[in-house]
């Protein structure tokens, strides 16, 4: 009889723990996916997550008496990108970069932003960071986010993104970010309303999967620009409601 879980499970898989369940994955099924899941599902992506929201209908056609059809269909509402599941591309670590760009933002904004630490802004996140204000003041919906994709895509972009499920303050802080958009040069604006996307942001080329220390200056300067200038409007304006 094996002395403990790992024993047992070398005995049933032939193999040691350390690969075991390095790629995991989250599929929701309903017949449908609400705004809040997507939401909610849209932030667990930001966060690392591999995540999938999948909407199925059931739908059922008798013929006649000793016949009858049935069919499924399904739309898939959230996906993450291929790369999580990869192998290969899952080795990308970005943890080094983005916790320089933690560590430095932090000491531009924490004092404005209210946190205490640098882990408190985020933890040991390897692929992107986000983090929101701990303002009592500010919009509990706002998250400002750098994402390293050097290796996928060649670039890095900082941004301003909403999660969570309050509409009606994610309406208003669409608003601001629009009104005050033309006095943050660099930056550029979309009109999407749907989750996760990138209401303003700045995309920087970069090809290196470890940057130099210039690239990070210029992260932390372009984050630091975007919470200044939008963290005491987005007080006033929308969190003062």
């Amino acid at each position: 009889m094996e002395d403990s879980l790992k024993e047992a499970h070398e005995t049933a898989l032939g193999g040691g723990v350390d690969g075991f369940n390095t790629h995991q994955r989250m599929v929701i099924l309903a017949e449908e996916i609400t705004s809040r899941t997507e939401n909610n599902a849209r932030y667990l992506l930001e966060q690392g997550l591999a995540v999938q929201c999948v909407a199925v209908q059931w739908f059922h056609f008798p013929d006649d008496a000793a016949t009858s059809q049935s069919l499924l269909l399904s739309s898939t509402v959230v996906d993450y990108p291929l790369s999580r599941v990869q192998p290969e591309d899952s080795k990308v670590d970005y943890s080094k970069v983005i916790r320089q760009v933690r560590d430095y933002i932090y000491d531009e904004i924490g004092d404005m932003t209210h946190h205490s630490s640098p882990a408190d802004i985020s933890g040991a996140a390897s692929r992107r960071l986000g983090f929101d204000s701990k303002h009592p003041d500010h919009p509990d919906t706002v998250l400002y986010r750098f994402k390293p994709h050097m290796v996928e895509q060649g670039k890095a972009v900082v941004s301003i993104g909403l999660f969570g499920s309050d509409e009606e303050e994610k309406d208003r802080v669409r608003e601001v970010i629009t009104k005050y958009a033309d006095q943050l040069e660099g930056f550029q604006t979309i009109d999407e309303h749907r989750p996760n996307s990138n209401l303003v942001y700045i995309e920087f080329e970069q090809l290196d999967r470890e940057p130099d220390e210039e690239f990070i200056d210029t992260i932390v300067e372009s984050m630091t620009k975007l919470v200044r200038h939008y963290h005491p409007k987005l007080i006033k304006e929308v969190g003062s409601e």
